[in-house]
């Protein structure tokens, strides 16, 4: 035998070898186990090339084996897209678990960091509103109380007890403000200093400084 014939002889039998086709076996034996669990139909050509490979594996490899073999995979891999061989693997080995865990985590972590934001954002939303809805009446009652005190007899029709209801109803109206700002103040860590925080009761720390910002 020349030494050319001796290669093509050497280069045919690793071709054959068994042991290089036995991760592709295993793919396609994984699939068509995956396949007959979950109720696939699979075309008894590509069930026999696979079964016929698995007996050929340990009783003798042939080319016609490894020729059937591939084909029916690929068939295989087809027919259960996006399944896959390693999707399979990892799935038994307890990665897909893993992986569970690790999205719940994420999921944790971003509800812990979402939720109080979001109703953060719904509280100081509804108190922005109060206080715009707060300052419109205000302003009228105010130009309204102007107009009614501009001079010293009241308006035809106005009795004194309608200009005290108004008033009383800018103060609660001004101290409505007042309050739902306080509240804002606290939401941003009170980071704005309050103009006002001498006079309120029990916080003045300077008496003389509490009756200048009075008068």
């Amino acid at each position: 035998m020349s030494h050319l014939e001796s290669r093509k002889v050497h280069i045919s039998e690793k071709y054959i070898d068994p042991s290089h086709f036995k991760d592709t076996l295993e793919n396609a034996e994984n699939l068509l186990k995956y396949a007959a669990e979950i109720g696939i139909e699979i075309d008894a050509q590509t069930r026999d090339s696979i079964l016929e490979a698995r007996s050929a594996f340990s009783t003798g490899w042939d080319e016609n084996t490894a020729a059937h073999l591939l084909p029916a995979l690929t068939r295989l891999a087809v027919r259960l897209k996006p399944i896959t061989a390693e999707s399979l693997k990892a799935s038994r080995n307890g990665d897909s678990t893993n992986t569970g865990r690790r999205y719940w985590v994420i999921a944790i972590v971003l509800a812990v960091l979402i939720i109080p934001y979001s109703l953060a954002s719904y509280v100081t939303s509804s108190i922005s509103d109060s206080i715009r809805k707060d300052i419109v009446t205000a302003n009228d009652l105010a130009v309204k109380l102007t107009t009614q005190t501009a001079t010293p007899v009241l308006p035809l029709g106005l009795t004194r007890s309608d200009v005290v209801v108004e008033l009383q109803t800018f103060a609660s109206t001004i101290r409505s403000i007042d309050n739902r700002a306080s509240q804002l103040n606290w939401f941003v860590l009170r980071k704005v200093k309050d103009p006002f925080e001498d006079l309120r009761p029990g916080v003045a720390k300077d008496p003389k400084k509490a009756q200048d910002l009075a008068a």
